[in-house]
């Protein structure tokens, strides 16, 4: 008579093992790109394994362009198709991360996307540095309907400063201060688009003249 084999205990772990979490697809885009800085930005995508059956939740996390840390930047709901979609503010140039977790049935899956983020910076025409007491510049023409003319200056003792704009044919615009030392501004523009600024100040003054015009946009 042939003995009865028991079966317990004969099967191997890989008889028992749970199967692995399917992969699911996923798409990501932040946009516009570029984007102004401070304006919309819409995280969206969609994360899915099927045509339905694929409500979830993605997180979304920002890194700075000059920065290493990851930040949260919350999370949004996907539709039973695997659309998901968030407003945030564009406020940095960097990159965006969206991320689902997984189940135990579903894969987690990770997708980036970097955005450039521009803002408005005065543009800088010209930088003029000198000590002389009396200056006349060459002549420039502003390129937009204003200016914004800068002096920094210091005097060793005493002093002051006088800065012009002529404008060619017309326009005359000045400002001064009777202080040893500081920084004025002239906004123009009351003359004509094309001229020369010219400097009186006091012997041995140092100064910086800076003149800008219009904006140019930048990274953020």
């Amino acid at each position: 008579m042939t003995a009865a084999v028991s079966l317990i205990g004969m099967a191997g772990p890989a008889a028992f093992a749970a199967p692995a979490p399917a992969p699911v697809q996923m798409t990501f885009n932040a946009a516009p790109e570029p984007a102004d800085q401070g304006a919309a930005l819409t995280l969206s995508g969609r994360v899915w394994l099927g045509a339905t059956g694929n409500r979830s939740r993605v997180f979304f996390w920002f890194r700075r362009s000059t920065e290493n840390a990851w930040a949260a930047a919350g999370y949004a709901d996907s539709d039973d198709r695997g659309y998901f979609s968030k407003r945030t503010t564009a406020r940095y140039t960097g990159t965006w991360r969206a991320m689902y977790l997984g189940t135990s049935t579903r894969a987690a899956i990770t997708r980036l996307d970097a955005v450039a983020v521009l803002h408005r910076v005065p543009r800088r025409l010209v930088i003029y540095t000198s000590t002389d007491q009396t200056w006349q510049g060459p002549r420039i023409n502003i390129p937009t309907a204003d200016f914004r003319a800068v002096v920094s200056y210091q005097c060793p003792a005493g002093g002051y400063m006088y800065l012009h704009w002529n404008g060619d044919s017309f326009g005359y615009e000045s400002v001064g201060s009777n202080r040893p030392t500081g920084t004025l501004t002239l906004n123009g523009h009351q003359g004509a688009r094309s001229g020369y600024f010219d400097i009186d100040t006091w012997v041995d003054c140092t100064w910086s003249l800076t003149v800008y015009s219009g904006t140019v946009r930048v990274l953020a």
